[in-house]
């Protein structure tokens, strides 16, 4: 669940930054992060919640067709450098944002009953953990 989190969570990142056409963040974040996360899913099904294995069939149908379709306009002998973006919605195969949250939710809770519930502090509580400001800290070896 983990690697699939961070590459949702890789490429939702790259999408806000991506306002031109910009090939590196379509060939290195984009693509590398829509291959991993299909191919994480297709080689770890089975470690895949039972309740998230259609989310996981509409994420890993997306993917595909949405390689299918940058490989066209991309990877051919002649690439068309003229589309801005590749996207596959248009075309009936839009990216399920219901299946992404139900993976990120799921990811969450298995994390928190792993590891425990996320505690947050605030600076007072922190404020005895740090050293006094103007005073060097020195780190001591063990």
């Amino acid at each position: 669940m983990g690697p699939v989190y961070m590459q949702l969570e890789r490429t939702k990142r790259a999408f806000a930054r991506w306002q031109n056409q910009n090939f590196y963040i379509e060939m290195k974040v984009i693509k590398e992060g829509n291959l991993k996360i299909r191919d994480v899913l297709l080689e770890n099904g089975h470690l895949v919640p039972p309740e998230l294995l259609d989310d996981a069939a509409k994420l890993v149908e997306h993917y595909d067709r949405w390689v299918e379709e940058f490989e066209r306009v991309r990877e051919s002998e002649k690439p068309d450098l003229k589309t801005p973006f590749v996207f596959v919605g248009p075309e009936g195969f839009p990216f399920p944002r219901e299946s992404e949250a139900n993976f990120k939710s799921m990811y969450q809770k298995m994390w928190n009953e792993l590891y425990g519930g996320r505690k947050e502090y605030d600076d007072s509580q922190v404020a005895g953990l740090l050293p006094p400001p103007n005073k060097s800290f020195e780190r001591t070896a063990r």
